[in-house]
């Protein structure tokens, strides 16, 4: 019986390092993997345990594989919707090492977090402008918070936008006039 041509390539010879490592390549062109997640990917695609290893390992021993460099690049590319607590689960969630992880955040800097923060509250607040000042409060709050945000640290910038509102308002209005 003849093979009819599907127009898809062979599957991949699964006990092959070399084909593992090919898919390894297209894998992080896509974008940065760590050693653990790109283990993960391709194990998951089944490429024999031997194989996988080989691949990974010769792909680090040429500098195609640098964990820092994919938690660093995470980092930026997600902490501008998410705090430092979320990224934390997440680049730990993808097999990244302790220290690695630190390393990553402690490169973002406090300063990036507060940004990350008002971004999203602005965000927050503005998406729940029609409800009452107390609901609207907790609720942004709370979805800041899933989002990795400090609960403390959301609360304080709303005081801080508040009292914002509040000048700008007052500014508006004009001088207030003593009878």
């Amino acid at each position: 019986m003849p093979v009819r041509y599907t127009g898809k390539k062979a599957p991949p010879d699964t006990s092959s390092p070399d084909a593992a490592r090919e898919r390894a390549l297209r894998l992080l062109s896509i974008r940065p993997l760590g050693r653990t997640e790109l283990t993960r990917a391709l194990a998951d695609r089944g490429f024999d345990r031997a194989a996988v290893h080989d691949a990974v390992d010769r792909l680090e021993s040429e500098g195609w594989l640098d964990d820092l460099g994919a938690a660093r690049s995470a980092v930026r590319t997600r902490g501008e919707r998410y705090g430092a607590r979320r990224l934390e689960r997440e680049l730990s969630t993808r097999g990244f090492s302790r220290e690695t992880v630190e390393t990553a955040l402690a490169e973002r800097g406090p300063e990036r977090e507060e940004i990350a923060l008002s971004k999203s509250l602005d965000r927050a607040w503005k998406s729940n402008a029609r409800l009452p000042s107390r609901v609207r409060r907790r609720r942004v709050i709370d979805s800041l918070a899933r989002r990795g945000f400090s609960p403390a640290k959301v609360s304080e910038m709303i005081d801080r936008f508040e009292k914002k509102l509040q000048n700008a308002n007052d500014n508006q209005r004009g001088p207030r006039t003593v009878s």
